[in-house]
């Protein structure tokens, strides 16, 4: 098996449509940093509670997985765009958009425990409701 992975790898026209692959999504999300890997780590555990809290209220169906495959092309876009404007100058741009969706993704696992009936600890439920009224109005 070790051998023809190696082989694969070896192999110029796989070295190529890899590098080629990874050069576009560096170039159009701005590379996979802390900041990016935490916000995909928060999508997914998003993901997870929303699917165990619709279980729960048995709502469970292909719309909701729809409507979280929405969701993520909706960030993939908002993402894109960030980094493009980045590119183009506007500094910060990018980390500010990932931050908010992260705090987005956050609210929305704090409510997804909540409705599971899991303990969350007051300064991080505190801290999040206050962005969300900001946010949000209430």
């Amino acid at each position: 098996m070790h051998h023809v992975l190696e082989k694969i790898i070896d192999n110029p026209t796989i070295k190529l449509i890899f590098s080629t692959l990874g050069s576009i999504l560096v170039f159009l999300f701005g590379g996979f940093g802390t900041i990016l890997s935490s916000f995909v780590t928060l999508l997914v555990l998003d993901f997870i509670t929303g699917i165990l809290k619709a279980g729960k209220n048995r709502v469970v169906s292909s719309w909701t997985a729809r409507k979280g495959g929405k969701k993520i092309l909706t960030y993939i876009i908002i993402i894109i765009f960030a980094n493009l404007l980045e590119q183009a100058g506007l500094v910060g741009i990018r980390s500010f958009t990932i931050l908010w969706a992260s705090v987005t993704e956050g609210i929305s696992i704090i409510e997804n425990l909540d409705c599971l009936g899991i303990p969350i600890p007051d300064p991080i439920r505190n801290k999040l409701l206050q962005t969300k009224e900001k946010k949000f109005g209430g």
